[in-house]
């Protein structure tokens, strides 16, 4: 369910405060590309890998190493787009593979001697190339989201989610749902919905199957790649806009009636 700027919450809450996500931007392979961190300690060292989005147990091939944060946490790196996927050595499923065009991938940032990782962004692998769009001013005003003890969903990353579970979208029949852009390319509009696994009379009936995600009574991610928020930036007549969006699996509701609509 999308939700748009300003989340009501109670008592116990925790916040959540993560890397921006935008729409893929568009590179070529073998081109040059410029990746802002943000959110990293500041005065830290971080190292830069690029990876297919949903490789599985496979590493990235590392593309920078000990790139300086700023006072802020901040750093911008320029790299390469690498040709092929070098990952781990000595795995079976991880061998030397091209990048194959349209392909989702990621480029993660981890704090040098330390577990800490950031997802940096999420790239779509196609030419021509566009520039990377500028996020300072959409980070500066993010909304920061405040969940109740009791609320167990988070905000998902749309496409890695779709890629992960394939949903059916239904309007004139079912077909497999694996991306948004696939969502958009069919164009119900208000006709279409998602089937997803689960029982429509058990709210908490899915879970999400990245292990590590489910803790302390959460069933979705609460920080790394598979979660993000979502920003519009729109000029328009003079005027700037930032519109913030952010999807959740399934909101809490206090009645049955209310969990239907809310799942239509």
């Amino acid at each position: 369910m999308p939700l748009a700027l300003t989340l009501c919450v109670g008592t116990a809450a925790t916040a959540q405060a993560g890397p921006l996500a935008v729409a893929p931007v568009q590179v070529s392979v073998g081109a040059s590309v410029t990746v802002t961190l943000e959110q990293f300690p500041p005065a830290a060292f971080v190292d830069v890998y690029a990876r297919p989005s949903g490789g599985g147990n496979c590493c990235g091939m590392q593309v920078a190493d000990d790139v300086a944060t700023d006072a802020v946490g901040r750093a911008t790196v320029t790299f390469s787009w690498p040709e092929s996927f070098e990952a781990c050595a000595g795995k079976d499923n991880c061998r030397r593979r091209p990048w194959e065009v349209g392909q989702l991938a990621d480029v993660d940032a981890s704090v040098v001697g330390r577990t800490l990782t950031a997802n940096a962004a999420t790239t779509r692998v196609v030419a021509p190339g566009t520039p990377a769009p500028d996020l300072t001013l959409a980070q500066r005003f993010r909304p920061v989201l405040a969940f109740d003890s009791s609320e167990v969903w988070r905000p998902l990353e749309i496409d890695r989610f779709l890629a992960r579970e394939t949903p059916r979208l239904c309007g004139i029949g079912c077909h497999p749902a694996p991306s948004s852009a696939y969502l958009v390319a069919l164009g119900l509009g208000a006709r279409a919905r998602l089937d997803l696994a689960g029982e429509q009379t058990d709210a908490d009936s899915y879970r999400s199957p990245i292990a590590e995600c489910r803790v302390n009574g959460l069933l979705d991610c609460d920080g790394g790649p598979d979660t993000a928020m979502y920003v519009h930036d729109v000029v328009h007549e003079g005027y700037r806009y930032l519109d913030y969006w952010w999807f959740l699996l399934q909101p809490r509701a206090l009645h049955q009636a209310l969990l239907r609509r809310a799942r239509g």
